[in-house]
């Protein structure tokens, strides 16, 4: 079986992101707003590890 990501809900996605560079990772993709969850999504990577965070959105 082959994993395609493992996603976290955080509160802070800015935070979460800084973390996990402090970590190693690094962002591999745009950050993604989810309308329909109201969060915003970002992948990330280590070696071959991709990790995602889903963070509340703001919408106006």
């Amino acid at each position: 079986m082959q994993i395609h990501h493992v996603g976290y809900y955080v509160t802070d996605i800015n935070d979460a992101v800084a973390d996990f560079q402090k970590l190693g990772y690094a962002v591999s993709t745009p950050r993604i707003l989810d309308e329909a969850r109201k969060i915003f999504i970002q992948f990330m990577e280590l070696a071959r590890t991709k990790m995602i965070w889903g963070g509340a959105a703001e919408l106006s």
